[in-house]
């Protein structure tokens, strides 16, 4: 089935925050509102179209299809019943959100404006990727060919307007001397151009939260929000929610954040939390969201997280942020993390929200990036497929996993990770194809897997624990076999062929060859002997070490993963011992509040399950 074709119109009016806090509002009457709003105000050089405005949290206005959009201009065009649009004017600042009926008026912009989501895709602040642009330009190419063929170019009824007049001050008939569809034309567009053709207006008074509540309830019927969405915007004053818009969105974060201070706090202190928040969301949107995902893969630096468009992006951050709180992503989770702090003051949204954000740039940290502490996992190598299509539901696992118990329990599980990680990468790389089927396939994706994924984690770092990291050993071989076969294993279809009928090669099969090549020509670190991408934040470590005598030179010079240089002693003792001991990773128990680590010290300083 081909996939539908939807055009996207989000460009077309701003988005913009409801204010979180308000002075109460008095003396307002719809006698200050006009009950309509005129069409000939939509065009992009009007100073109506400006003061347009979408609430923040409003889903993506790119639900129509061609169809739909040239419906409405022909409804419009022959004169029939156009349905209300809702509004809700903010007192401040005098602009006008619509909360419902978004989709109706960017469509008439669309057309005025002769943009059907191309400019968005040229934009710098596009956030999407260039499959997403593909899917744009073509709805836009489709729309546009059904709409001149069918309602017909603006610029076709403004030339009919031209001709119209031209044909009256020559004291002649325009519906004698012109065509009809063109004399229908000039009339319509002169009608336009009067201000008699318009949308009924019904406004919203009161405050942002009459507005909100409207807005909610507008959306529980006809196309209705999804249930992520609703949450979202129900409890949309959390520090949570902001923090989601933010990462997702970091081009208008600020706009998530309140202006004033209210009480427990000055303007000064609110103005240095929130430039403080930008700050780290700009980190974690770089680590997580960037760079953008292009397809077919053709490098190992990917993001950590490639969410298939754009109105996905807020949903999959708050998985992460969930996970990243000792969570498994679930919305279930995520809903109870989101519903904290929503009536609270700027004080404790701001406070919060930097405690939580601390979390989240650590957890990046710990796996990406300069930072001493990262381990520079290779994406493609950890979160994609085979084939280099992203599985989130592998970055959620493996940061459940880390992440288990105290920053020292953290600390000893990466030593005891690299002192295995070059026979975990090659066990992972082969065994790539057959996990992700029967992860994807046998269980889900997402959160779905995260718990699962973490205890197969652990159980394989267990196994070459025992074995030594032998994986051509008969040890790793048997024990390897049984944790698979405690995995789901999904029936073959006929997708799991890797043969097409077309003569092209596809994306994933251009991809998957790519990897294959990448990935044997990465460097290694010289401690560990993991894969390591030079390219991207590598440490240049002492052979022999400078305290010990050794030579700042090039003979003396190696490449290494962040973590592994500034851990280097502790991990080479663990990896000359053979074996290390290995703290037990037990499940997420909620009556504990995270995760446990269960182990004991051994006089020999290590640790032992």
């Amino acid at each position: 089935m081909a996939d539908e074709i939807t055009v996207y119109l989000d460009h077309l009016i701003r988005r913009e925050n409801l204010r979180y806090q308000r002075p109460a509002q008095t003396g307002e009457s719809l006698d200050e509102r006009p009950n309509y709003l005129l069409l000939n105000e939509l065009r992009k050089d009007r100073t109506r179209s400006g003061k347009l405005r979408k609430p923040d949290f409003q889903r993506a206005t790119s639900a129509w299809e061609p169809a739909d959009c040239c419906s409405l201009l022909e409804t419009i065009v022959n004169k029939q019943i156009v349905p209300s649009i809702i509004m809700w004017q903010n007192q401040d600042n005098l602009l006008d959100y619509i909360l419902d009926g978004a989709h109706r008026v960017s469509v008439v912009m669309a057309w005025f404006n002769n943009d059907w989501g191309e400019s968005a895709i040229r934009s710098e602040d596009f956030l999407g990727t260039d499959e997403d642009r593909e899917k744009i330009y073509k709805a836009a190419q489709q729309v546009r060919q059904l709409v001149n063929a069918t309602v017909g170019d603006i610029k076709d009824y403004e030339a009919a307007q031209v001709e119209f007049d031209r044909i009256v001050e020559a004291g002649a008939s325009p519906r004698e001397k012109m065509a009809i569809r063109d004399f229908d034309r000039a009339r319509f567009y002169t009608r336009l151009e009067r201000g008699s053709i318009q949308f009924p207006v019904l406004w919203v008074l009161g405050d942002y939260r009459n507005a909100e509540a409207s807005f909610l309830k507008i959306n529980k019927s006809g196309k209705q929000l999804y249930e992520w969405e609703r949450i979202l915007v129900e409890n949309r004053d959390s520090s949570f929610a902001r923090i989601i818009m933010s990462v997702a969105f970091p081009a208008t974060a600020k706009r998530y954040w309140p202006e004033k201070a209210e009480d427990g706090i000055d303007d000064d202190l609110l103005k240095e939390r929130v430039e403080t928040i930008l700050s780290k969301v700009a980190k974690i949107h770089s680590a997580l969201l960037t760079p953008v995902l292009r397809q077919p893969l053709r490098s190992a630096h990917q993001p950590l997280l490639a969410p298939p468009a754009i109105e996905k992006k807020p949903f999959w951050v708050g998985e992460f942020l969930t996970v990243v709180e000792g969570r498994k992503g679930t919305l279930a989770e995520t809903t109870n993390l989101l519903a904290r702090d929503k009536s609270d003051s700027a004080d404790v949204i701001t406070r919060n929200a930097n405690q939580l954000l601390d979390h989240a740039v650590l957890a990046v940290d710990h796996i990406s990036g300069e930072s001493s502490r990262s381990l520079q996992l290779v994406p493609t190598i950890y979160f994609y497929s085979e084939g280099g299509a992203p599985l989130r539901g592998f970055l959620y696992g493996w940061l459940y996993w880390l992440l288990s118990g105290s920053d020292s329990d953290v600390n000893l599980r990466k030593k005891i990770f690299s002192a295995l990680r070059k026979p975990f990468e090659e066990t992972l790389l082969e065994q790539k194809k057959d996990l992700t089927t029967r992860f994807g396939r046998g269980i889900g994706s997402g959160s779905e897997i995260t718990g699962q994924w973490a205890s197969f984690l652990d159980e394989l770092l267990l196994l070459l624990a025992k074995c030594k990291g032998d994986i051509k050993s008969s040890d790793f071989s048997i024990g390897y076999s049984k944790i698979r076969q405690a995995l789901p294993n999904p029936k073959a279809t006929r997708n799991d062929s890797d043969e097409v009928a077309a003569r092209a090669f596809t994306s994933k099969q251009k991809s998957g060859l790519t990897l294959d090549r990448i990935h044997q020509g990465l460097t290694t670190c010289s401690i560990c002997g993991g894969f390591l991408d030079p390219t991207q934040y590598a440490q240049h470590d002492h052979i022999l070490d400078y305290a010990d005598g050794g030579v700042t030179s090039s003979d003396n010079q190696a490449i290494a993963h962040p973590y592994c240089n500034n851990n280097k002693k502790e991990i080479m003792v663990m990896m000359q011992a053979g074996a290390p001991r290995i703290p037990v990773f037990e499940p997420y128990d909620p009556t504990l509040g995270g995760q446990q680590l269960t182990f004991e010290l051994f006089s020999d300083g290590y640790f032992s399950s």
